[in-house]
């Protein structure tokens, strides 16, 4: 669910999704970046990491690192398409947070969207994000990835 009153943080604070590229490792479809500038709503950096699998049960693994090993709030950000799945995140092989709900007529941004608190090691973490499934008014299962923050 969205998290109330946060805005869509710039470069700092946020860990990109399309600087994860190089870490992702995806069980179907192509992994890519995709520009933002010419849809409506505030992405950082105008880009997101932009996977593209064609069936629910498609898995991308992330590496994402942490400065030091404690426990955050693991906030995601990411887009919403006619043609994008619902997902569901795991940290370290442990389910987190709400499933994200992929589906919007128009392309736009979710928000913040809070997986609760996470105990993570400094340094490389796994993330995967699984497609559980899609709106039955979506066209596909693509999933857009804007960025992660880590609030301590």
């Amino acid at each position: 669910m969205p998290v109330e009153g946060a805005t869509v943080p710039t470069s700092r604070g946020i860990i990109e999704g399309e600087r994860l590229r190089a870490s992702a490792r995806a069980t179907a479809g192509p992994v890519d970046t995709q520009d933002l500038d010419t849809f409506p709503g505030d992405w950082s950096d105008l880009s997101q990491l932009w996977w593209r699998p064609t069936r629910s049960g498609a898995r991308l693994d992330l590496t994402l690192n942490a400065p030091e090993t404690k426990t955050y709030e693991l906030i995601g950000y990411f887009t919403r398409a006619r043609d994008y799945g619902d997902i569901r995140l795991s940290v370290n092989n442990r389910p987190v947070g709400p499933v994200v709900k992929g589906y919007s007529p128009e392309v736009v941004p979710t928000g913040p969207v809070s997986f609760g608190r996470v105990p993570l090691r400094s340094g490389a973490n796994a993330i995967a994000v699984e497609v559980v499934g899609k709106d039955t008014r979506s066209a596909g299962y693509l999933v857009g990835i804007d960025g992660f923050v880590l609030k301590p």
